[in-house]
């Protein structure tokens, strides 16, 4: 066989299996099952207590039992994986809920709203996860947690454990395990510029990183990902701006933009939160991109060897 026809078929076999894991790529998990708190709810709350003052109510423009004015950063991941993210309560996959904490807390219970209740827990949304799957955990699915911001919140009105916390985001991976599962993506909380909570939040991630590297170097499929590098994108560069974020702030303490709301899910304003505390829909989608794209990376690299073997392959024939 000629070398230029070896180049040739090598790299038409390549592009063909680049072509087909770009397709697969949507499909390399059976489900995605989701852990958090508003962040990640995209109706749990809602469907529990839809008349509590707390919950995030369609009359103010909140979307679809979600925390902000459209989909959730969930809602945009699962999608990716030709899925979707319908809360546990009405039969789904989605076990975050709103004011969930990491906790149990040793202390006191905490002070903040519905904290106390057991279901606001991480471990009673891994407990009922295992109740609504009695034969085990799909060892094809990906389960995403993504935990621990009502924790650095609580901080400062009780007592405390950044690590404790951590060890509790640990424990629930471990107890999935257990299950049968083995993929998983874990998201650090990263900092918010705030002097009071970044503290903690540092310490979170710290330990989080330290319980989980003796998993993840005894082989399990944890995808850890990079907070820090994400953030930093938005403050080196022009990030804000190619979304459309001009301000800083709150749309619902804007008139204007609180007013422009209808609450159909496609509403699409500049401000990087809806509320006092979460963040819009457009922030949402762009943190379901990055976290995407580290549990499936792009195959570039082989896309530029199947790509440099058939132009080398075309050069030879030329000069033939």
């Amino acid at each position: 066989m000629h070398r230029s026809s070896l180049f040739r078929k090598v790299g038409i076999a390549v592009a063909i299996a680049v072509i087909a894991g770009g397709a697969n790529r949507a499909s390399a998990y059976s489900e995605v099952f989701f852990f958090g708190d508003s962040f990640t709810d995209t109706g749990n709350f809602f469907i529990d207590r839809p008349a509590d003052p707390g919950a995030p109510d369609p009359a103010l423009g909140y979307f679809d039992g979600r925390w902000q004015e459209g989909p959730a950063w969930s809602d945009y991941f699962s999608a990716l994986f030709r899925t979707s993210a319908v809360p546990s309560l009405a039969g789904g996959n989605n076990y975050a809920i709103g004011g969930a904490f990491n906790g149990p807390f040793p202390s006191e219970t905490p002070p903040l709203f519905f904290a106390g209740e057991e279901f606001f827990y991480l471990q009673s949304q891994v407990d009922s996860f295992v109740m609504d799957h009695p034969g085990g955990a799909d060892p094809n699915a990906l389960y995403a947690i993504n935990m621990g911001s009502n924790d650095s919140r609580i901080w400062l009105r009780t007592v405390g454990d950044a690590g404790a916390s951590a060890a509790n985001t640990v424990s629930a991976i471990e107890q999935l395990m257990a299950e049968g599962a083995t993929s998983f993506f874990v998201s650090p909380l990263g900092v918010l510029g705030n002097p009071a909570l970044d503290p903690y939040r540092l310490a979170y991630d710290a330990a989080l990183e330290a319980l989980l590297d003796p998993l993840i170097a005894g082989g399990a499929d944890i995808t850890l990902f990079d907070i820090t590098a994400y953030q930093e994108g938005f403050l080196s560069g022009d990030r804000f701006a190619e979304l459309g974020i001009t301000e800083f702030g709150s749309c619902l303490a804007d008139a204007d933009c609180a007013a422009a709301d209808g609450g159909s899910g496609n509403f699409r304003h500049g401000f990087t939160l809806f509320d006092d505390i979460h963040l819009n829909t457009i922030l949402h989608e762009d943190f379901a991109n990055a976290a995407y794209r580290a549990v499936i990376p792009e195959p570039g690299t082989a896309v530029l060897l199947g790509f440099g073997c058939m132009a080398l392959a075309a050069r030879r024939r030329r000069v033939a």
